[in-house]
């Protein structure tokens, strides 16, 4: 009687690499999302600060409009970031948030106070 070989053992296929570098992904992005809204309440502060001198309500309606609007930012960032890691780490599909509409509310808001700083001073 004869023997069979016996079947080879067949290599196990390496597991897939995660959707993203634990820990760093969440973390940059929410530094990327954090830097913009500071550099948009800059150019808002700047902006009041020239509109300062000419027009104290568009100052005024400017900084109430742009101040309470970065702090909803920010901490919409850090939910966001929470909430993506949370995401990923589920494995689960990562949902569509309304950060990037807010943010552009603030940078139309900062365009409409320059375009209207621009109307009363010239």
């Amino acid at each position: 009687m004869t023997r069979r070989p016996a079947p080879r053992a067949r290599p196990t296929e390496p597991a897939p690499p995660p959707p993203w570098d634990p820990g760093l992904q969440p973390e940059r992005t929410a530094l990327a999302w954090q830097r913009t809204v500071l550099s948009q309440v800059t150019v808002a502060l700047g902006l009041a600060h020239v509109t300062s001198h000419h027009s104290l309500p568009l100052t005024v309606a400017l900084l109430l409009v742009a101040l309470p609007l970065t702090a909803v930012l920010l901490h919409a960032v850090s939910r966001r970031t929470a909430r993506t890691d949370h995401q990923l780490r589920s494995t689960t599909p990562l949902r569509q948030g309304r950060l990037p509409y807010a943010l552009t509310a603030l940078t139309v808001t900062t365009g409409i106070a320059a375009l209207a700083f621009l109307v009363v001073s010239g």
